[in-house]
């Protein structure tokens, strides 16, 4: 009898080295899951950090950038981001055009600033509402006087790989706002300012880091609404 259950207990313990074993086969990914993953975390962002992301941002809300998912960025985005950016940061790279009140700025420097902000190139050059293209140039109507749109950075978190999520948000104020852009509301109702900016919502994006020339800094890959 005590053999017979030595056997039965050998038995049982075959099996359920067994069972585990083919678990651990049929289960290959496993170690890839999620829960094996690091952990998110929020970055603590300096001072200088914050402001310069804030700076990064507001390139895109200043133009009134549409939403886009990642892997999804059209060429009409890109046009639209480096032709108004360029016409905002760098007016003297346009040449006027006075008789018909416009403005025209070479492909090549609106392809390139493209690229810098968001690591793709455009495929094809092409009028887009707003903007016409002709003669490797792309021309505008001169404008000025426009609500000023910045934005702040709330939150940022590391996803790995360089890869960064990040949440915003925007604000309107008047084109002559003078106040600090890196302040809250709070600080701005102290400081007397009668502009005060107002949140138009917040955004949820990612942006990859990237090193050029020495120089850290980062590329938009995703922008969209909360």
């Amino acid at each position: 009898m005590r053999t017979k259950n030595l056997v039965i207990g050998l038995i049982s313990v075959l099996t359920l080295f067994t069972v585990l074993s083919c678990n651990s086969v049929t289960n290959p990914d496993k170690e890839n899951s999620l829960d094996s993953l690091p952990p998110q975390r929020t970055v603590q962002l300096s001072t200088a950090e914050k402001s310069g992301l804030t700076l990064f941002f507001t390139s895109f809300s200043e133009i009134y950038l549409p939403t886009f998912s990642q892997d999804k960025v059209p060429d009409s985005l890109l046009i639209q981001f480096g032709v108004y950016y360029n016409y905002r940061k760098h007016f003297k790279t346009f040449k006027q055009i006075p008789k018909d009140s416009k403005a025209s700025i070479d492909e090549t420097l609106v392809a390139d600033t493209a690229y810098r902000f968001f690591g793709q190139k455009i495929k094809k050059h092409q009028s887009i509402e707003g903007i016409e293209y002709k003669n490797n140039n792309y021309l505008i109507y001169n404008s000025d006087g426009e609500v000023y749109r910045f934005s702040q950075i709330l939150e940022l978190t590391d996803l790995g790989d360089g890869v960064f999520q990040a949440t915003i948000e925007i604000f309107d104020a008047s084109s002559g706002f003078t106040g600090d852009i890196n302040a809250n509301p709070e600080t701005w109702k102290t400081a007397g300012d009668t502009d005060i900016p107002k949140s138009e919502g917040k955004m949820k994006t990612k942006i990859r880091k990237v090193n050029e020339k020495g120089k850290t800094g980062y590329v938009l890959l995703e922008y969209l609404k909360l």
